[in-house]
């Protein structure tokens, strides 16, 4: 009789120990790097940092200043505060575009922004970078990462736009860059989220088709042609 309590207890207590192998495996670990895409350098402060919080928006993406007076000045300067902000800017060859995932045709698009230059494939793609330009800065940086495509942040819960966090070969949308460091305390966690909430698994904003869909491989749908007798 005690061996059968005995197994029923075990049996009573298989699916708890079930439920704790599906967690996410501890990633302590994992290196996670959240970069930054901008000036490090104040233009109108020669050899002063900038400072997160002190920026302003241009036509080719922002740029970063030291304190609230060169931030007036920024601002006065218009567009010429981007041409002072990255006077030496890094130029990318790229064959495919990094949006939509297509290879650049005669219809590619140069683009600046925040310090690279670039192509993508056509306009549309240009205001779909607009909407998240760290996820696609990323991969412009390095076409081998792969963006997990979620629309929403896993920390906040929010529209994901403000900053990326890069895990392994990974890209991780976020809200900001204070969502960073809640990412770094439970990788694991929130990566998975990331992965549940990926909207859009390769070209997620990309454009579509003529006929408004999207193919299996997430590519634009192409109608199809009626056959003719």
């Amino acid at each position: 009789m005690k061996t059968l309590f005995a197994l029923l207890a075990l049996l009573a207590l298989a699916p708890t120990v079930s439920a704790q192998d599906k967690k996410p495996a501890p990633a302590k670990d994992v290196k996670v790097d959240v970069p930054f895409f901008g000036n490090e350098k104040c233009a109108y402060m020669k050899g002063k940092k900038v400072k997160m919080g002190q920026s302003v928006e241009t036509a080719h993406g922002r740029v970063w200043v030291c304190c609230s007076d060169c931030v007036h000045e920024a601002q006065a300067d218009g567009d010429k505060a981007y041409d002072k902000s990255y006077p030496k800017p890094k130029t990318h060859a790229l064959k495919t575009c990094q949006v939509s995932g297509h290879e650049l045709g005669k219809d590619a698009v140069a683009m600046k922004w925040q310090g690279h230059e670039f192509k993508l494939c056509c306009k549309d793609c240009v205001e779909t970078f607009k909407k998240n330009p760290d996820a696609y800065l990323a991969k412009i940086e390095n076409p081998k990462l792969k963006d997990c495509g979620n629309a929403t942040c896993p920390v906040s819960g929010e529209p994901a736009a403000g900053a990326v966090a890069i895990v392994g070969d990974e890209i991780v949308r976020l809200r900001n860059r204070k969502d960073a460091d809640e990412f770094k305390k439970d990788v694991a966690t929130y990566l998975a989220k990331a992965k549940e909430k990926a909207d859009a698994p390769k070209g997620e904003d990309a454009p579509k088709g003529e006929d408004g869909k999207k193919g299996k491989d997430g590519k634009p749908e192409q109608p199809k042609k009626e056959k003719t007798d």
